[in-house]
C-alpha cells in the first residue's frame, strides 16, 4: 500500500555510517533514523521507511555488502574484551567493600551483643549505640 510505512529496530555501533549501512529499497524512502545508546559501543536504531511507489519487478534493493550490524558477535566479544576486564576489576572492587562493610557490621553487632562470663549483657552507653548507628547508616549507604 502507497503511504505504508515499515518500521524496524537495527543493532549498530557507533561506527554506523547510514549512508553505507542502512539497507534501501526504490519503492520505500527513508522517514526517520532515530539512535538509541545502549551498553559501550552499542546502539540501536529505529528505522522509519514509507512506501512512495508501487513495487516493480524491475526494483532491486540494496543491501549493503559488509554493513556495520553483520560482524555484532565479534564486537560484543572481542571489541568490548578491555571494557569487560576493567568492568571485572570495579566488580572485585565492589565485592571487597561489601565484604569489608559486612565484617564492620558484624563487629558493630558483636559489640552491641557483649555479653561478661557469667552472661550478663553489658551495658554500652548510649554515646557508643549512637556511634555503632551512624557506622551503620555509613555501611547501608556504601553497600
Amino acid at each position: 500500500k502507497v503511504g505504508g510505512r515499515f518500521v524496524y529496530l537495527l543493532p549498530a555501533t557507533i561506527d554506523f555510517d547510514e549512508n553505507k549501512d542502512l539497507p534501501t529499497h526504490p519503492c520505500l524512502k527513508l522517514i526517520g533514523n532515530s539512535e538509541q545508546q545502549c551498553q559501550g559501543i552499542f546502539r540501536r536504531r529505529l528505522i522509519t521507511m514509507e512506501k512512495y511507489v508501487e513495487f516493480g519487478s524491475n526494483m532491486i534493493p540494496f543491501i549493503p555488502p559488509k554493513p556495520d550490524f553483520a560482524d555484532m558477535k565479534n564486537k560484543i566479544f572481542f571489541k568490548q574484551h578491555a571494557h569487560h576486564h576493567n568492568s571485572n576489576k570495579n566488580k572485585n572492587k565492589n565485592q571487597k567493600k561489601r565484604t569489608r562493610n559486612k565484617k564492620k557490621r558484624n563487629k558493630n553487632k558483636t559489640r552491641n551483643n557483649q555479653q561478661n562470663l557469667n552472661g550478663n549483657k553489658i551495658e554500652i552507653d548510649n554515646e557508643e549505640k549512637e556511634e555503632h548507628k551512624q557506622q551503620d547508616k555509613e555501611m547501608n549507604l556504601d553497600g
